[in-house]
């Protein structure tokens, strides 16, 4: 989400930080996703909000960016290796927010007014934080693109937050917009895996995620119907089950959905210790209430979540892994299936063929849902 407050001061005591900050989080989700021994980790803590996880696979790394605020020019784009580095920062982004790998595995970057790929680093072999690539710009000079959503040609959908527009970028080059009236437009899945002929959009300003058909020969959009209602859903993504994972910004949580959207499995919640990276007291969002925005999968396995929000990075293991991004996953017997393939024998398959149980049931809440931002 982008933010709409003064800077955040950079000047945080990481000595006193480390010591004294504790996560507090609580997990809500059945044991068929979720070991009750895992908890959630604070992978790489940062003195402000932050956005826009990517995985890349090829060094097992995770993208972040952070926004100090509108009147900074340029927002920092950190890379974390967990359990190997601490992670490296790069500056001038022009404002980077949501992030995601191509096919050739070239990390794009929405930014203000456009969305670019970054030039890999021929020395650190990450990146540079230098531009490859203006994809597309002029779309508005205070638009600045939030989220995006890349197919196996290249081609991809973002949204503009500030303009409640969502455009389609084709691999050739075009841009077309494919939605208005979105909203506070935010984050947005196309489920070329799973639901190839859909596209989803979280429309924070009126608490609803929207699913779209998508027609594969234009990009275009149509036929829009809600799928979830969610308290001010920000960015999000799925496992191979087609179960959804969306961050409620104020609500400091991702919540879990089936496939269809119909039953909310549960939650992830996270919560800081007050007085630690807390945002501008005058805009009312303080680091205790532990605002969360966006999700990825990764690691070796594809079973770690990343969240990102007031704080940094952070994770927490899974049982049921996310869907790598190229791979051909699983058949669906129509495009609303979800992408949930039931053979005759009533066994559920994964990316690779393998029976799973069936499609997993809501499970009793521990506490009662946060409802408020």
């Amino acid at each position: 989400m982008i933010q709409k407050l003064l800077a955040v001061s950079f000047l945080v005591g990481m000595s006193a930080v480390a010591a004294s900050a504790q996560v507090r989080d609580t997990v809500s989700l059945p044991d068929s996703l979720w070991d009750a021994a895992d908890t959630v980790t604070w992978v790489r803590k940062v003195p402000g909000y932050c956005e826009g996880p990517a995985y890349e696979a090829a060094t097992g790394a995770v993208y972040f960016t952070q926004q100090p605020g509108n009147n900074y020019p340029n927002w920092p784009i950190y890379r974390v290796v967990p359990g190997v580095d601490t992670g490296l920062i790069w500056y001038n982004t022009n404002q980077s927010n949501g992030l995601a790998f191509d096919p050739q595995g070239r990390l794009v970057a929405c930014q203000k007014n456009q969305v670019v790929r970054l030039k890999p680093n021929p020395v650190s072999g990450g990146l540079g934080g230098a531009l490859d690539t203006i994809l597309t710009s002029g779309f508005g000079a205070s638009v600045q693109s939030n989220d995006l959503t890349i197919g196996k040609n290249g081609d991809m959908y973002f949204t503009g937050y500030t303009d409640n527009n969502v455009y389609y970028l084709s691999a050739s080059g075009a841009r077309t917009t494919v939605a208005t009236g979105v909203s506070s437009s935010n984050g947005i899945e196309w489920l070329r895996d799973l639901d190839s002929n859909a596209v989803y959009i979280n429309a924070s300003g009126s608490n609803v995620v929207y699913r779209y058909d998508r027609d594969p020969a234009t990009g275009a959009l149509s036929n829009r119907t809600n799928f979830i209602s969610i308290t001010q859903p920000d960015g999000g993504t799925y496992d191979s089950h087609g179960n959804r994972y969306v961050a409620s910004y104020g609500g400091g949580e991702i919540r879990v959905y089936n496939a269809t959207g119909t039953t909310q499995l549960g939650y992830i919640r996270l919560r800081k210790q007050s007085g630690i990276y807390d945002s501008v007291a005058s805009s009312g969002r303080t680091g205790k209430q532990g605002n969360v925005d966006n999700c990825v999968f990764g690691g070796p396995d594809m079973k770690t979540l990343y969240m990102t929000g007031d704080g940094g990075l952070f994770a927490i293991r899974l049982k049921v892994p996310g869907v790598p991004a190229g791979v051909t996953a699983l058949r669906a017997s129509s495009s609303r299936s979800r992408g949930i393939s039931k053979e005759a024998s009533g066994e559920f398959r994964d990316v690779r063929g393998r029976a799973l149980a069936p499609e997993t049931r809501a499970p009793a809440m521990k506490v009662p849902l946060s409802k408020s931002p």
